[in-house]
């Protein structure tokens, strides 16, 4: 029987820079396994001429057609995690 865990956290400030060099794969933590690279999975698909988080965040926030001014205290981003255990049987 597997397990598995949702996490929802608001990311601080306008910039989550480690963050994105993460999910970006410029760092590589100690405990991922380099041979299973292959398995992961690109859900979101970045908009045409946008090359990055940060960037593809800037331009969600200009392009959703928001009228009233988005203030540097406001939530721009929520970081969403799922991870799962499958063991058979």
């Amino acid at each position: 029987m597997g397990h598995f865990s949702l996490d929802f956290k608001k990311a601080k400030g306008s910039s989550d820079a480690r963050e994105s060099d993460h999910i970006e794969r410029k760092v590589i933590p100690d405990n991922a396994d380099p041979t299973r690279t292959h398995l992961n999975r690109e859900l979101v698909k970045m908009p045409s001429g946008v090359y990055g988080r940060d960037e593809a965040i800037s331009h969600r926030i200009k392009t959703a057609g928001i009228k009233r001014k988005i203030t540097n205290d406001q939530v721009r981003v929520i970081r969403t995690v799922l991870s799962f255990t499958f063991a058979p049987g």
